[in-house]
């Protein structure tokens, strides 16, 4: 898991496979939550290197397996991968099976259903459906905010709205028109993706871009994400102004 957060996912691989085999070859009982987390990191890091088949196989395996959040996991994964495989209408079903879950479950408390408006926020992102992004995103901001402890959670919540402002669609009838609104639009991105970079690395500041605090980051593969999309803002800003 520590290779996994710093974005190793090589050597992520590596360990969660030795995990899975000293499991499934162990003679004593193994708690079936460890075994299905480490069976989830495994399959979820297969998926971050486009090893979709095999990260398929897994999520499709354990889906319906272990505790209310273990399963939730697990059909999240199995949406992303299907968004990631071109496969949109069947991602779509699975998000809306995973509500529907939530509505008829006692054990959905308010911060991990804000958790699936960002993940199903992501995935309108990716499917150019920001607008659609923007209210779920908005939902789950109202959650975080009266929750304590959600920093990374924030962080990832700001980094999204930017990503919807940033590709928003524009409704212009002369060139001049579109110019405007896309530049708006894209300040409005890079001011939430300053935020995010703040709420990361509790700079302090939303305008202080504190590179050597960033290399120490404890969100590191999360804040070169910002910084990606912080930097692609401001090269289209740049190119509306030539």
């Amino acid at each position: 898991n520590y290779y996994r957060l710093k974005g190793n996912l090589g050597e992520a691989i590596r360990f969660h496979e030795r995990a899975l085999f000293i499991y499934e070859h162990s003679p004593d009982d193994i708690p079936e939550g460890n075994y299905l987390s480490v069976v989830y990191n495994l399959a979820d890091c297969y998926h971050q290197v486009n090893r979709e088949a095999e990260a398929l196989k897994l999520a499709t395996r354990y889906s319906t397996s272990g505790s209310f959040r273990n399963q939730l996991n697990y059909l999240n994964l199995l949406a992303s991968i299907y968004a990631a495989s071109g496969k949109v209408s069947q991602a779509e079903s699975i998000y809306h099976s995973i509500f529907e879950k939530f509505r008829h479950n006692k054990e959905a408390d308010e911060p991990f259903l804000a958790d699936q408006y960002l993940y199903y926020a992501q995935f309108l992102n990716k499917t150019s459906q920001k607008d659609s992004a923007l209210h779920y995103l908005l939902k789950a901001g109202e959650i975080y905010h009266e929750h304590p402890h959600m920093q990374g959670n924030l962080g990832d919540l700001y980094s999204l709205i930017g990503d919807a402002w940033s590709g928003k669609n524009i409704e212009a009838t002369t060139s001049a028109d579109f110019q405007n609104q896309k530049s708006k639009n894209l300040l409005t991105a890079v001011q939430f993706y300053k935020k995010a970079l703040n709420y990361l690395n509790d700079t302090g500041d939303i305008e202080r871009m504190d590179f050597p605090l960033f290399k120490e980051s404890n969100f590191p593969v999360q804040t070169l994400r910002i910084l990606r999309d912080l930097g692609i803002a401001y090269h289209q800003l740049a190119g509306l102004t030539q």
